[in-house]
């Protein structure tokens, strides 16, 4: 399947995510109009602890990031990556809570973004999509 940028728009198909891909099409589209595209290089921060989470990151097609606890004596423990397959940032927590650790990009490249607020607006409209990211 071909990589496809976020803001194409002149075909059908969605962001190169698996989470996004796995979607109803009634799902999708109470978010697809919201997505923006956006490329993170390597070592770019996404999140430091206490952030306020307001922006969803579904990275796209190679891109990758990893998630990091800082230890007591300094030194970051790589405690899980997500790529394609997933996001980061409010899916689970409703927008609610602060990052907990840090995000950084481990593989550059495309990332599909929703603002949480967008995605809660979706959620309450269709409880299948609410279902959908709560798992």
């Amino acid at each position: 399947m071909a990589e496809t940028t976020v803001l194409d728009r002149t075909d059908a198909s969605r962001p190169y995510n698996n989470l996004l891909r796995a979607l109803r099409d009634a799902d999708y589209a109470l978010i697809g109009p919201h997505l923006s595209a956006t490329q993170h290089s390597i070592g770019d921060v996404i999140y430091n602890p206490g952030d306020d989470v307001d922006v969803v990151h579904f990275p796209c097609g190679p891109a990758m990031v990893s998630f990091l606890i800082s230890g007591e004596d300094g030194r970051d423990v790589e405690t899980v990556l997500i790529g394609r397959e997933g996001a980061v940032g409010g899916i689970v927590s409703h927008g609610r809570l602060p990052a907990y650790s840090r995000i950084i990009v481990k593989f550059g490249g495309q990332f599909a973004c929703l603002n949480v607020a967008d995605l809660e607006a979706a959620k309450a409209r269709a409880p299948t999509l609410r279902n959908f990211f709560a798992r």
